[in-house]
């Protein structure tokens, strides 16, 4: 039997996102569809399942700026290169972690 450590592959985020602008279409697509977020419960939280190294991470923190956002995924060396270049605050006061 194998752990879910060792049975997992590994992920280069930079060959990742040499094809971000193709990965990330589909992700717009289905954002657009989203209606606002309820204006009661502010901040938001949002949670990105599978968010890769980041980049469409950081595309939520552009529709809700103010949201606290969350980034999960498997692969280590994804958290580590979305942590590094997108974690903070965003520009609307919200904040971006993984």
């Amino acid at each position: 039997m194998h752990s879910l450590e060792s049975a997992a592959p590994t992920w280069d985020p930079q060959q990742y996102l040499r094809h971000s602008g193709h990965r990330a279409r589909p992700f717009l697509d289905l954002l657009a569809r989203i209606p606002g977020l309820p204006a009661g419960d502010r901040p938001a939280r949002i949670a990105d399942l599978g968010c890769g190294p980041g980049n469409v991470t950081a595309l939520l923190a552009d529709r809700w700026a103010d949201a606290h956002i969350t980034g999960f995924d498997l692969s280590p060396e994804m958290l580590e290169r979305a942590d590094k270049d997108w974690a903070g605050t965003t520009r609307g006061g919200g904040w971006i972690d993984f």
